[in-house]
């Protein structure tokens, strides 16, 4: 299951950019480009469908796929600016309080992903059962909320606490206790983030990994059963820590890798 689903997400980095491609792929006036949307979104077709040709050639079948899925997936940690990889520092793992809930615990966290940057989570617990439990890493998207988009998501983490699994809750950047940006294109017209080697998914996909290490810490997790899922932003970083952490043995993205007009 997890070597499709890896199959998958790196064929749709093979159509997003790991081939060159002809610029020619759509009439562009340059002097009005800027200013209409259709043209520019005419262009962009164009080399869309120009990548989506040359990565069906690429891996097209398993064979080709096996062939290429080491370089793939060296291709792709560069692209998302972990490879190398930051060295695996201490993550001062800290337990602030546990609440007590009918079915469930809930273990308020925080830990550093980097010396120095907190990552904030919520761990629910199931009550019945006995451990070691199989675990899940729930990403809640970009919600608001004064206490992080984790507290919008509690009735999902209650879900699978309620069916036996360990499920930890970890806050996204821009949607944290601890403030950071992650819509900088979107929201803040950083349009030099990328030019300058930055991508904000770098870091989400680095703490999910390092989350990773904290529940293997954890003698109550199963760690040949972790699965990794989430909604919108949550989805999306399903999409990718998926295939860069290959420790999880379930990915379950619940959002698209492109949006359908």
């Amino acid at each position: 299951m997890l070597k499709k689903i890896l199959g998958m997400v790196l064929f749709q980095f093979a159509v997003l950019g790991l081939l060159a491609v002809n610029s020619n792929s759509a009439k562009v006036d340059p002097a009005s480009a800027s200013m209409d949307t259709m043209q520019l979104k005419g262009y962009y077709q164009g080399l869309a469908d120009r990548l989506g040709e040359r990565a069906w050639q690429r891996v097209g079948s398993k064979a080709k796929l096996d062939a290429e899925r080491e370089k793939m997936h060296k291709e792709f940690m560069f692209m998302l600016g972990l490879d190398p990889l930051p060295e695996k520092t201490d993550l001062h793992a800290t337990s602030v309080r546990t609440i007590d809930v009918d079915e469930y615990t809930i273990e308020v966290l925080h830990y550093q992903s980097l010396p120095g940057f907190y990552v904030t989570a919520n761990l629910y617990k199931p009550k019945k059962g006995k451990g070691p439990f199989p675990a899940v890493l729930w990403g809640p998207g970009h919600g608001n909320g004064e206490f992080g988009t984790k507290q919008k998501r509690q009735q999902h983490a209650a879900m699978w606490a309620r069916a036996g699994y360990i499920c930890i809750v970890v806050d996204p950047v821009q949607a944290a206790e601890i403030y950071g940006i992650h819509h900088g294109l979107a929201g803040y017209d950083l349009d030099d983030w990328y030019s300058r080697g930055y991508t904000p998914m770098a870091i989400e996909v680095w703490n999910a990994i390092r989350t990773v290490d904290y529940l293997l810490t954890r003698p109550d997790v199963d760690g040949d059963k972790l699965t990794l899922t989430g909604v919108s932003g949550g989805g999306h970083l399903s999409w990718m820590a998926g295939v860069a952490e290959t420790r999880f043995a379930v990915v379950q993205p619940a959002a698209g890798p492109s949006q359908v007009p």
